[in-house]
Order: structure tokens, then sequence, then C-alpha cells
């Protein structure tokens, strides 16, 4: 179990991700940037206790940011986070139950 923990970091729910997961059964999760998409998989299976059918990731490179405000009067650079988003897509009539 920790091992998935540590694959699933966040489960997604916006708008956008609500009306995917209801019209295509699609869910999106937060995911480590090393996980592979079998292990993906395995800790969906092991956590929510579904089949995932198939899992398609996307990586975000994190943006640039300036900070002005700091002690010295200097402008600061630096970066966010990469994030790493996994869509799967689970068998017909599987559903997770999110909160």
């Amino acid at each position: 179990m920790r091992h998935a923990e540590r694959t699933l970091k966040e489960f997604r729910m916006t708008e956008k991700t609500s009306a995917l997961s209801s019209g295509t059964n699609c869910y999106i999760f937060e995911v480590d940037a090393a996980a592979s998409k079998e292990q993906i998989a395995h800790a969906v299976r092991e956590v929510f206790g579904v089949e995932p059918t198939s899992v398609r990731t996307m990586m975000h490179k994190g943006k640039a940011k300036r900070s002005r405000f700091t002690k010295g009067g200097r402008v600061v650079a630096y970066r966010k986070p990469h994030l790493r988003k996994a869509i799967v897509t689970l068998k017909a009539g599987e559903k997770i139950e999110v909160l």
C-alpha cells in the first residue's frame, strides 16, 4: 500500500474532470513523475479495487516565476514544480467513489 500511496499523489476533481468521468468513465490523478503506466494502473487497482483498461499520462512543465519582494530588494527567479497527470479509463460499469 505504501508504494501505491507514493504513486498516486492526488485525485483531480474539477468541472472538466467531472464531465469527463461521467461521460467516458475516465478519472484524472496527479502522479509521481517517475511512475510508469503499469505502476499507475497497479496503484489504482490496489487502492480503489477497480480494473483500469488504459492509462494515459501527460507532463506539465512548471512555470518560471519572479519575486521582487526579497530582503535586499533583489529580484529572485524560481520555478514551480513540474506536474505529471494520468488519465485512467475504467471498465464499463465500474466507478471510483470519491467523497
